[in-house]
């Protein structure tokens, strides 16, 4: 079972995630995510500026 400490850590969210009601994967890993939220919003919570 997954842990939190497994997931990516989102450090740019403009406000804190309210509730995480999926999990995504990229780049292998995983990250919380909100439904209807769009994949480029959590690549820019994460801070990513690429993905493989």
């Amino acid at each position: 079972m997954m842990q939190p400490s497994d997931l990516l850590r989102r450090k740019f969210d403009i406000q804190p995630l309210a509730q995480a009601d999926m999990t995504v994967r990229l780049d292998g890993q995983a990250v919380s995510a909100a439904h209807g939220e769009t994949v480029l919003t959590v690549i820019q919570a994460l801070g990513q500026r690429q993905v493989a």
